[in-house]
């Protein structure tokens, strides 16, 4: 189950895609899991693109990766590392938001905050990937996941 992604080629991936790798990486391993546990237990990843069905759709990717790694990846440390990463990468917005609405802005300064709150989305969820993936990488091989 996605043994070969390396940390590196996470984060490389996910600053080279602008931040799509992470529904990639979701998708994949979303395959990954339902072919070790020979049923379909998670829904489509489509669902990661709606505002409360993304957080189902973790916690059912959390859940499996529970049971095909046999207990030793707890799907409550996956899903509050979800929780925990995605609000940090959209605690900017708000923040945004208020000072165009509080100070009149420049467009140019605008700009420049929803780009840094853009790269900071994507690091964040490229952290996420790639811790994932470590606990993945360190799972035996004999548990079949």
């Amino acid at each position: 189950m996605l043994q070969g992604v390396s940390r590196r080629k996470i984060f490389t991936y996910q600053a080279l895609s602008l931040g799509f790798y992470f529904f990639y990486w979701c998708s994949k391993s979303r395959r990954d899991i339902i072919r070790s546990a020979g049923r379909p237990i998670i829904p489509s990843t489509w669902l990661l693109a709606l505002p409360i069905g993304n957080y189902w759709w973790m916690w059912r990717y959390a859940n499996a990766l529970d049971f095909v790694s046999y207990s030793r990846i707890k799907y409550s440390d996956t899903f509050l590392l979800y929780i925990i990463v995605i609000n940090l990468a959209l605690i900017g917005e708000p923040v945004i938001r208020f000072n165009i609405q509080v100070q009149h802005i420049s467009l140019t300064l605008i700009l420049i905050a929803l780009a840094v709150v853009w790269v900071t989305t994507i690091i964040t969820l490229g952290f996420f990937c790639a811790v994932i993936q470590d606990k993945i990488t360190k799972l035996p091989k004999s548990t079949g996941a």
